[in-house]
């Protein structure tokens, strides 16, 4: 409707107007969040939550103080939830160390398994409280390249560290995304998950994506990174570096895929 009133402004020195101002509401409204085109990523860690009320992670207690925070991230338009795969995948650089959510265990017989019940806590959780859209895994290029599993033959933790590219980086990445498909599959998050990586070089990018293709193709890739317009066909979701800013007709064709392109 219409609105009628007046509007005094004041000043340093005592000088004083009012004016007389008509205001026009219109009709519109604001959709609720989940129908926005805005697309918000913020990097969620709860780790920081369950350390900070000194509570075990993914106990009911931890889920119960983790809802209202990903409730607000949800009403303020947050589409990704971020989940680890890998133990830091930051190293240390974060005031609390990412944990995996995923754990992997190495039985006394060589073969690999791996256990989804903290990543099925968190995704599950995400979603009821309205954050739906995707899921960005990290990571398979890791800050430190190190991968912590659990050795059933000693019960002690250890790393391994391939290099990138390598037959050894094959033969560990190859058996967890088979069984991460599977899983996805089983709970109907496959089309929404993307192995995500941070600040890689397009050569670490080209590898991990040529990797991944070949082992897991129905998985997309997810990158915060500098700009590289090399990276525009081999990344899924994309979020540049504001400086230098990407070329925006680069933006606009990705948009028309329906490919999402943010910076950061």
């Amino acid at each position: 409707g219409e609105y009628s009133g007046t509007l005094t402004v004041a000043a340093q020195g005592g000088v004083r107007r009012t004016v007389d101002i008509q205001v026009q509401v219109q009709a519109p409204q604001l959709p609720p969040p989940e129908q926005w085109q805005f697309y918000l990523d913020l990097w969620q860690n709860p780790y920081a939550v369950a350390r900070y009320h000194h509570v075990e992670p993914w106990s009911p207690q931890h889920l119960r103080l983790l809802e209202p925070h990903l409730r607000m991230l949800a009403q303020a338009g947050q589409k990704c939830i971020t989940a680890t795969i890998v133990h830091q995948a930051w190293g240390t650089q974060t005031y609390d160390p990412y944990e995996s959510m995923v754990q992997w265990i190495r039985r006394a017989d060589g073969a690999w398994a791996f256990d989804f019940a903290d990543f099925d806590a968190w995704v599950e959780l995400c979603l009821k409280c309205g954050i739906t859209q995707s899921i960005s895994c990290y990571s398979m290029v890791p800050w430190t390249n190190r991968v912590r599993y659990l050795d059933e033959a000693t019960g002690d933790w250890a790393f391994l560290a391939p290099a990138l590219g390598s037959k050894a980086y094959e033969e560990l990445w190859k058996p967890f995304l088979a069984a991460f498909v599977e899983h996805l599959k089983a709970r109907g998050w496959l089309e929404r998950t993307n192995i995500a990586m941070d600040e890689r070089t397009p050569e670490q990018t080209q590898a991990m994506r040529d990797m991944l293709k070949a082992a897991a193709p129905e998985l997309g890739i997810a990158l915060a990174g500098s700009n590289h317009p090399e990276l525009k066909d081999l990344v899924d979701d994309w979020c540049v570096f504001i400086g230098p800013p990407l070329d925006p007709a680069i933006a606009r064709e990705r948009r028309a895929r329906g490919l999402p392109t943010t910076f950061y």
